[in-house]
């Protein structure tokens, strides 16, 4: 069988996945967000940020605090230059949607772009570009 990490890690998967409500999502980080790996916690306010659908005053924010804060400090930048592409846009789309800015993290996210541009798809690029206007965000490196 599967070694007992990758097991875990795909329970963890099948649960987010299987959530629609912001408010399910966020029980899950709460029970189970220590072991939650980087995937996870992308993964989480991902889904958390589609299940607002437009209204991000509807998401707790004492809730959801805890959890961007968790994404942050693992989304360091050392961590982001080895993160794919579609995890950088996936978070930034996430913050964006829920309306978050932590500067210290949309910079970190915008150094991280800019240095991976190239293997960024066109939807992954315009994702990002609609995330860091909508937040009215601009890095000049």
């Amino acid at each position: 069988g599967l070694p007992e990490a990758e097991r875990l890690a795909r329970r963890f998967n099948d649960e987010v996945a299987s959530k629609t409500s912001a408010s399910d999502l966020l029980r899950i980080y709460e029970r189970h967000g220590r072991q939650f790996t980087t995937v996870h916690l992308v993964t989480a306010v991902h889904r958390i940020a589609k299940a607002a659908d437009g209204a991000p005053e509807a998401v707790d924010e004492r809730r959801l605090a805890p959890l961007l804060d968790d994404l942050s400090a693992s989304l360091s930048s050392e961590h982001l230059l080895g993160g794919s592409t579609r995890q950088l846009s996936n978070t930034v789309w996430a913050l964006a949607s829920l309306l978050w800015t932590d500067v210290p993290l949309l910079e970190s996210i915008a150094a991280a772009s800019i240095r991976r541009i190239a293997p960024f798809n066109p939807q992954g690029l315009s994702n990002t570009a609609w995330s860091f206007a909508t937040l009215c965000f601009h890095d000049c490196p």
